[in-house]
Protein backbone atom coordinates (compact mmCIF):
# COMPACT_ATOMS: atom_id res chain seq x y z
CA UNK A 1 0.00 0.00 0.00
CA UNK A 2 1.53 3.07 -0.78
CA UNK A 3 0.31 6.35 0.75
CA UNK A 4 0.35 10.13 -0.86
CA UNK A 5 0.18 13.08 1.46
CA UNK A 6 0.75 16.90 1.62
CA UNK A 7 0.32 19.27 4.84
CA UNK A 8 -2.65 18.63 7.11
CA UNK A 9 -2.89 15.28 4.65
CA UNK A 10 -1.00 13.74 6.98
CA UNK A 11 -3.53 13.08 9.84
CA UNK A 12 -6.14 10.55 7.94
CA UNK A 13 -2.68 8.91 6.32
CA UNK A 14 -1.68 8.70 9.75
CA UNK A 15 -4.14 7.26 11.64
CA UNK A 16 -4.38 3.78 9.24
CA UNK A 17 -0.75 3.54 8.89
CA UNK A 18 -1.14 3.41 12.86
CA UNK A 19 -3.52 1.14 13.41
CA UNK A 20 -1.33 -1.05 10.75
CA UNK A 21 2.00 -1.10 12.04
CA UNK A 22 0.53 -1.58 15.61
CA UNK A 23 -0.92 -5.05 14.71
CA UNK A 24 2.14 -7.04 14.67
CA UNK A 25 -0.41 -9.91 12.58
CA UNK A 26 -1.10 -7.47 9.93
CA UNK A 27 1.92 -8.65 7.11
CA UNK A 28 0.87 -5.25 4.94
CA UNK A 29 3.87 -3.05 4.00
CA UNK A 30 3.25 0.60 3.50
CA UNK A 31 4.78 3.34 1.60
CA UNK A 32 4.38 6.71 2.80
CA UNK A 33 5.18 9.97 0.32
CA UNK A 34 4.78 13.15 2.40
CA UNK A 35 5.30 16.30 0.62
CA UNK A 36 5.38 19.85 3.22
CA UNK A 37 6.80 23.37 1.80
CA UNK A 38 9.51 23.35 5.07
CA UNK A 39 11.16 21.12 7.47
CA UNK A 40 9.00 22.53 10.19
CA UNK A 41 5.78 22.10 8.35
CA UNK A 42 5.97 18.35 8.88
CA UNK A 43 3.06 17.48 10.93
CA UNK A 44 3.27 14.46 12.86
CA UNK A 45 7.10 13.91 12.19
CA UNK A 46 8.23 12.30 15.62
CA UNK A 47 5.07 10.00 15.61
CA UNK A 48 5.85 9.06 11.90
CA UNK A 49 9.80 8.69 12.82
CA UNK A 50 8.88 7.04 15.42
CA UNK A 51 6.59 4.18 13.65
CA UNK A 52 9.24 3.69 10.77
CA UNK A 53 12.28 2.88 13.26
CA UNK A 54 9.96 0.45 14.96
CA UNK A 55 8.41 -0.87 11.45
CA UNK A 56 11.72 -0.58 8.69
CA UNK A 57 10.88 -3.97 7.21
CA UNK A 58 6.82 -2.98 6.94
CA UNK A 59 7.61 0.92 6.50
CA UNK A 60 9.16 3.10 4.32
CA UNK A 61 9.17 6.57 4.56
CA UNK A 62 9.92 9.72 2.02
CA UNK A 63 9.15 13.74 2.83
CA UNK A 64 9.68 15.77 0.18
CA UNK A 65 10.10 19.69 0.57
CA UNK A 66 8.99 22.27 -1.56
CA UNK A 67 10.89 24.67 -0.24
CA UNK A 68 13.23 23.41 1.76
CA UNK A 69 16.15 25.13 3.66
CA UNK A 70 20.04 24.58 2.91
CA UNK A 71 20.20 21.93 5.58
CA UNK A 72 17.81 19.88 4.33
CA UNK A 73 19.00 16.37 3.07
CA UNK A 74 16.35 14.48 2.02
CA UNK A 75 14.27 15.11 -1.29
CA UNK A 76 13.15 18.33 -3.02
CA UNK A 77 9.94 19.71 -5.06
CA UNK A 78 6.63 18.25 -5.05
CA UNK A 79 5.41 15.18 -5.57
CA UNK A 80 5.69 14.01 -9.23
CA UNK A 81 5.28 11.04 -11.33
CA UNK A 82 9.32 9.69 -11.14
CA UNK A 83 9.06 10.03 -7.23
CA UNK A 84 5.66 8.07 -7.19
CA UNK A 85 7.55 5.51 -9.95
CA UNK A 86 10.51 5.07 -8.06
CA UNK A 87 9.12 4.89 -4.54
CA UNK A 88 5.48 3.51 -4.85
CA UNK A 89 4.99 1.55 -7.98
CA UNK A 90 3.28 -2.09 -7.89
CA UNK A 91 1.63 -0.84 -4.90
CA UNK A 92 -2.02 -2.80 -4.51
CA UNK A 93 -3.93 0.42 -3.42
CA UNK A 94 -3.04 3.92 -2.70
CA UNK A 95 -3.90 6.13 -0.28
CA UNK A 96 -4.26 10.02 -0.81
CA UNK A 97 -4.96 13.05 1.02
CA UNK A 98 -3.75 16.32 1.05
CA UNK A 99 -4.53 19.79 -0.37
CA UNK A 100 -6.90 19.68 -4.19
CA UNK A 101 -3.98 20.92 -5.97
CA UNK A 102 -1.79 17.88 -4.89
CA UNK A 103 -4.67 15.36 -5.48
CA UNK A 104 -5.27 16.71 -9.23
CA UNK A 105 -1.50 16.48 -9.66
CA UNK A 106 -1.74 12.79 -8.21
CA UNK A 107 -4.83 11.73 -10.81
CA UNK A 108 -3.21 13.06 -13.55
CA UNK A 109 0.20 11.12 -12.50
CA UNK A 110 -2.12 7.56 -11.86
CA UNK A 111 -3.60 8.33 -15.44
CA UNK A 112 -0.10 8.32 -17.16
CA UNK A 113 1.13 5.04 -14.52
CA UNK A 114 -2.51 3.73 -15.79
CA UNK A 115 -3.45 3.20 -12.06
CA UNK A 116 -6.67 2.62 -11.98
CA UNK A 117 -9.03 4.41 -10.12
CA UNK A 118 -10.78 1.59 -8.38
CA UNK A 119 -7.47 0.89 -6.44
CA UNK A 120 -7.31 4.28 -5.14
CA UNK A 121 -8.90 6.27 -2.10
CA UNK A 122 -9.03 9.37 -1.94
CA UNK A 123 -9.47 11.32 1.43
Amino acid sequence: MTMICAGSGITPIYAVLRTIMQDVTDPTKCIVIDSNRQEGDILCRQELDALHEANKVRMALVHTLTAAGESWTGRRGRINKCLVEEVGSGADLWLVCGPEGMEDGVRRIFAEMGVPLTDVVFF
